[in-house]
């Protein structure tokens, strides 16, 4: 809400008791929700704790956390331990970085420090494939200024399904696709045999070519997985930071020397405008 005047107002549509869990991650993002004997006709549907369950799994999953974190405290002194984001275009790396940074426990870390341990992005750029750009390529500001393997790579998933749709809502690439054919895996105008609709990337350093919005998902997030054996990596799937960003954070911070995951959630911080 903007000055206490303008609040956000959220209608539910109740189902018994299920809604509980989204219920209070709602209301500890601070927006305003409405009584049970206060709902207008203009009802928003959020999902229930069974719905996302059935989906995602009750749990959060880190599969890698343990082995990735205990091999990079193993190989990084502790000042220099550093955490950068990265993934796919539409996967959350915006809200990733901005998580870290409302809810950091580094003791003894400066934020004014070069090596500041939540970058927002890995030296290299968040959405380029890390084969052909980690430890070859710098975004800007970023040329020679930490040294890429102090960055332990935070890698964002979302569920191909939904990642595909978002792309249909915000276009970071053109790929041949109409507002009402979204997200147009084959050319709908070809009706005796499936054409896939293949498209141009343009990264840092390289423009590659897809065969489809499949290919890409499967071969960025594939890359990621093969270098995962030469050099620690940490998948988050974008689901578990909305529905157990405590948690997450948490396990993230205590992984390159922060505070105990306990502690973190305490006095964990979400953010209004994303929730």
């Amino acid at each position: 809400h903007n000055n206490g005047d303008h609040q956000k107002q959220i209608s539910i549509e109740y189902n018994n008791s299920q809604y509980i869990d989204t219920r209070k991650i709602l209301q500890k993002a601070k927006i305003p929700l409405p009584p049970k004997d206060n709902i207008t006709h203009q009802t928003i549907r959020i999902p229930t704790h069974q719905n996302i369950s059935n989906q995602y799994g009750p749990h959060p999953l880190l599969p890698n956390l343990s082995t990735a974190c205990s091999t990079f405290r193993k190989i990084t002194p502790l000042p220099l331990r550093m955490m950068g984001v990265a993934g796919l275009f539409n996967t959350g790396t915006n809200y990733l970085s901005a998580l870290l940074e409302k809810n950091r426990h580094l003791p003894n870390r400066s934020s004014h420090s070069p090596d500041y341990p939540f970058q927002e992005q890995v030296p290299y750029g968040k959405h380029n494939p890390p084969s052909t750009h980690r430890g070859i390529h710098s975004v800007r500001g970023q040329e020679g200024v930490v040294d890429q393997n102090y960055v332990l790579p935070v890698v964002v998933v979302k569920d191909p399904f939904h990642w595909m749709v978002s792309n249909c809502r915000h276009e970071y690439f053109l790929w041949d696709h109409e507002e009402n054919h979204c997200p147009n895996l084959v050319d709908y105008r070809e009706e005796e045999v499936l054409v896939p609709v293949s498209f141009e990337v343009r990264y840092g350093r390289e423009t590659r070519r897809y065969d489809s919005l499949v290919k890409l998902w499967n071969s960025w997030y594939g890359e990621y997985v093969e270098k995962s054996s030469l050099y620690p990596v940490v998948f988050v799937r974008f689901e578990d930071l909305i529905f157990h960003s405590e948690y997450v954070i948490g396990e993230l911070c205590e992984c390159i020397g922060g505070d105990e995951v306990e502690r973190i959630m305490e006095g964990f911080e979400y953010l209004e405008e994303s929730a």
